[in-house]
Formats: structure tokens, C-alpha cells, sequence
């Protein structure tokens, strides 16, 4: 099924990690024909770069968990095709 990206984001912080707005961040890598962009931080959308997002969320699980618990902790009691993945990726072990 496809990722349904209508879910408004506040644009005032990171989709990601709740972290200062400051970059827009393709969903889909912009490499990649992205076009849809949420509000990001510098430190997701310059980490994050061309990977795709589940691959990302995999990286920052398993490499940078001071990050990963920041996302984890931002999607917590949401419901949104973001939170769903985030929930997804740490619900894998």
C-alpha cells in the first residue's frame, strides 16, 4: 500500500525528532524523483541525505541512539504515516 503523505506537519519543529524547523527534507530522496518535503532539522536531513527513510530510521537505531530515542520519544501516542514507520522500524527486534 502506498504511504499516504497528506498528514500536515507542524512547521515549526522536526518531523523526525521534534528538533528546531530549519530544512525542508524529502521524504522520498530527492536522487530519487522526491518531491514531497517535511519540516526537518539540519542534524536528520543532513544525516538522513539520499538513504530512504526506513533505511535511515534503521541507521540512526543502530548507530546513533541519542537521536533514535529523540524520534522514538517524538512519535510516542502519535498517529500519523510517520509515527507508524518510526513504530514500525523500533518494533523490529
Amino acid at each position: 500500500m502506498p504511504i499516504d503523505y497528506s498528514y500536515d506537519f507542524s512547521q515549526d519543529e522536526c518531523a523526525y525528532c521534534g528538533g528546531r524547523y530549519e530544512h525542508d527534507d524529502h521524504v522520498r530522496p530527492w536522487a530519487s524523483g522526491g518531491v514531497y518535503a517535511i519540516p526537518s532539522c539540519s542534524g536528520c536531513n543532513l544525516n538522513k541525505g539520499s538513504k530512504g527513510l526506513k533505511t535511515w530510521l534503521r541507521w540512526v537505531r543502530d548507530n546513533w541512539p541519542r537521536k533514535w530515542n529523540r524520534i522514538v520519544s517524538h512519535h510516542n501516542g502519535r498517529r500519523n504515516w510517520l509515527s507508524q514507520l518510526v513504530h514500525e522500524v523500533r518494533d523490529e527486534y
